[in-house]
Formats: structure tokens, C-alpha cells, sequence
């Protein structure tokens, strides 16, 4: 084992991971609580894939790095930041991506049951920022127009209407960005299970249904500041996978009677920074060499179709309601619920 780590490390495959001494738990399920503690250099890789269920010996420290100790959990690294898809996982995420991110079905929902589905790998947090920048476009190129205008307006060259929108929209920003920088991820390998994720599609589909049976009489000219801070804390909430971000602020514009029309708007307005920030968050830990072929083309897709899905969308329910988006979330939470327990 000793030799094979060297030989990684020979290779140039290091990378920091967190690693506790002791005795390894049965499965990697058990392990995640204890992934705290002293930070080490480990190889990554299939080394470390094959250290998930070992115990590795004693390793002398090399050079200033610290040591990996007796019984040292190796973190797969390469689940976490490798680009682990193919051409056609790229372009199936893409579409997912893109769809998810904008109609009220939950993109992190499909993105978690799609490995899970089909047995593939997990893709790594490369390609998450892949997804996050082509939705990031898709949105900025649909509403180029209004964040010109929002822009202008807290410059004080605009309209005061545009002005308070733009300062409701930084206020409702702000929840999800602590939550997410404070909770994502705990969230991430506490609640990835394809049985929450199916309580959630229908969780909160049965919540948008009953709000969106409000009548509408409210546009975001009368919008309140308590009111876009609570629809921010509701997007806070989208960090577990199967509520869907658009869905639950569009659920909570609804409550308050905004129309259709105006909670999917400022929905999609809102999504920009929080998409931007999350994207921003990762990009920190891309890797040059995750630049190849399905990270542009998963980028590229997630765009195209996320401009699709936003077009779709804010003509459709001009004369629908939300009530299609309710019915499919329900019926997949079902069938999710029905796979879990006849696995």
C-alpha cells in the first residue's frame, strides 16, 4: 500500500483531503460525520478510492507535509472535484440542468437521481461549475435587459420603482448566500438520498399547488421589503435536493398573491447572483485540466436550454397555472419512493 501511495506521489497526484485516525466505520456511509479533523497530503485517484475501505500503513512525512496516520480515512477526491462524465452523460446533464434550474421540478433533485438511476458515477465539482455557468448565462442573456435597467437605477439614474427592486433583490440574496456558505456541505452528504429527494418533489409540489390557488392581484410595484425576505429565506431552503429554487420562491410569491407572471420574474431575477455566487464558490477549486470536451459542452447545453426553459415558461403560465409542474413532481417522488424500497 506504502509503495502504491508513493508511486502517486512520484506521479504528481497529491492533493489536500481531511483524514481521522482510528478505526475504520464498515461503510463510507458511517464515515461521513468523522471526515474532520487533521489535514494530511493523500494521493487521489484509484488509490484513494481503494484506501476508502482500508487502513493504510504509517507514512513518513514528506518534506513539510503532514503525515497520513494509522487507519487514515482516504478521501475520494476524485468524486468531489474530478469531471468524472462522458460526452453523453454531458449532454443528458445539460438538459437536466437547464430545464431544473428554471421550471419548478427541482435541478439538484434530477442531477442527485440521475446517478442514482442509471448507476454512474457521481459527477465531480467540476462539472458543477459547468452547469452553474451555463444557467448563469442563460439567465443573464434573457434579462440583459432588465438588469441594464436594475443597474442604472441603483446608480440613481433610473426609476425609484427599479431602484427598490434592485435593493429587495440584493435582501433576498442574502439568506441562501449565508446558508449556503455556512451549510452546503453538510447538506450535500447529509440529504443526498433519493428517498428525501422524493419526499421534497412532493413535499413542496403540494405546497406550490396550494399557493398557487391565491388569486392574483400584486405586482412587484408593490412589493415589500418583508416580502422579498421571505422569499429569499424560502430559496435558502432549495439547498436540499427536491425543493427546487425556483419552485419555492414561486411558492412563496404566490402566497403573498403576486401574479404568475411577476413571482416567476423576480424568481429568475433572483436566481442571478445566487447562481453566480455558487458558481464563483467552486470555480475557486477548478482544474485546468477539467476544460476538455464535456465540461464546454454540459456548459453549452445547461445555456441553451435554460434560455428555452425561462421563454417557456413565463409564456406558459400566462394562460396555465402550476398545476402540470404538481403533477409530474408527485408522480416522480412516487416512483423514486417505489425504486428505494423494492432496491
Amino acid at each position: 500500500m506504502v509503495a502504491s501511495l508513493l508511486a502517486d506521489f512520484r506521479r504528481g497526484g497529491w492533493q489536500s483531503a481531511r483524514c481521522f485516525s482510528g478505526r475504520l466505520p464498515s461503510s463510507p456511509t458511517a464515515i461521513r460525520p468523522l471526515v474532520f479533523g487533521t489535514i494530511a497530503i493523500v494521493p487521489y485517484g484509484n488509490t484513494a478510492r481503494f484506501g476508502l475501505n482500508r487502513k493504510t500503513e504509517k507514512i513518513q512525512e514528506i518534506g513539510a507535509k503532514r503525515i497520513v496516520e494509522t487507519g487514515a480515512f482516504l478521501y475520494n477526491s476524485k468524486q468531489k472535484r474530478g469531471l468524472t462524465v462522458s460526452v453523453y452523460q454531458a449532454i443528458v446533464l445539460g438538459l437536466v440542468q437547464g430545464i431544473g434550474e428554471f421550471l419548478p421540478i427541482s435541478s439538484s433533485g434530477h442531477l442527485v437521481l440521475m446517478p442514482w438511476l442509471f448507476h454512474w458515477e457521481t459527477p465531480g465539482l467540476d462539472y458543477d461549475v459547468a452547469l452553474h455557468m451555463g444557467t448563469l448565462l442563460a439567465v443573464v442573456l434573457y434579462f440583459r435587459r432588465d438588469w441594464f435597467r436594475l443597474f442604472r437605477a441603483a446608480l440613481g439614474r433610473g426609476r425609484p420603482d427599479d431602484r427598490r427592486l434592485f435593493c429587495f433583490l440584493v435582501v433576498a440574496s442574502l439568506p441562501a448566500a449565508a446558508a449556503g456558505f455556512l451549510l452546503q456541505d453538510i447538506l450535500e452528504e447529509s440529504l443526498r438520498s433519493p428517498l428525501i429527494t422524493a419526499f421534497n418533489l412532493i413535499f413542496f409540489g403540494v405546497l406550490l399547488y396550494a399557493a398557487d390557488r391565491r388569486r392574483q392581484w400584486r405586482t412587484l410595484d408593490n412589493m415589500t421589503l418583508s416580502d422579498a425576505l421571505v422569499i429569499g429565506c424560502a430559496q435558502a431552503v432549495a439547498l436540499m435536493p427536491g425543493v427546487s429554487r425556483s419552485g419555492i420562491t414561486m411558492t412563496a410569491a404566490r402566497c403573498f398573491s403576486f401574479s404568475r407572471r411577476d413571482a416567476a420574474r423576480f424568481s429568475f431575477l433572483l436566481s442571478t447572483p445566487v447562481i453566480f455566487g455558487a458558481g464563483l464558490f467552486q470555480l475557486r477549486d477548478l482544474s485546468p485540466a477539467a476544460l476538455t470536451l464535456p465540461f464546454w459542452l454540459g456548459l453549452a447545453v445547461a445555456a441553451l436550454v435554460g434560455l428555452l426553459a425561462i421563454a417557456f415558461l413565463l409564456r406558459f403560465i400566462q394562460r396555465a397555472d402550476f398545476k402540470l409542474f404538481v403533477v409530474y413532481r408527485i408522480l416522480l417522488g412516487l416512483v423514486i419512493a417505489v425504486l428505494f424500497f423494492r432496491q
